[in-house]
């Protein structure tokens, strides 16, 4: 029996949100360690800011896995809203080295001098990858 064709194309999603409430470094710790493993699992690899006001979230994927990942985070209690600054094909992974990579407040503060005032919903697509990368290269 023949199965249909494998579909390889890789994805991403960018994404924030903010926490419901202030969440502190253990429970950060606790939603990275289900991400991680998550992640592992599906294929997936990417990048976690948390800057103590937003996540900032990078992944990257078999399109299938990232939309049901999406489809997860609709019912997330640690979050709320979530808006999708980008989502689409891309040629190539950016973090194949890493299931999740997590980016702290004080490497985070290394790149935006002042966080007071930073808002990362009126920041476009490119510059919070940019932040990603700079901060992932650190």
């Amino acid at each position: 029996m023949m199965n249909g064709p494998v579909d390889e194309t890789l994805y991403s999603w960018l994404y924030i949100s903010k926490p419901i409430e202030h969440i502190d470094f253990n429970t950060v710790q606790k939603i990275l360690t289900s991400t991680s493993q998550h992640t592992r699992e599906q294929g997936l690899s990417g990048a976690f800011i948390y800057d103590q006001h937003h996540f900032i979230h990078y992944i990257e994927g078999k399109k299938t896995a990232i939309t049901l990942l999406r489809n997860k985070m609709n019912s997330d209690t640690n979050q709320h809203k979530i808006h999708t600054m980008t989502f689409g094909e891309i040629d190539k992974r950016r973090f194949n080295n890493w299931t999740m990579s997590y980016i702290n407040h004080d490497m985070y503060k290394k790149i935006i001098p002042s966080l007071k005032g930073f808002n990362p919903y009126a920041t476009d697509s490119k510059k919070l990858l940019d932040i990603i990368n700079v901060c992932i290269d650190m």
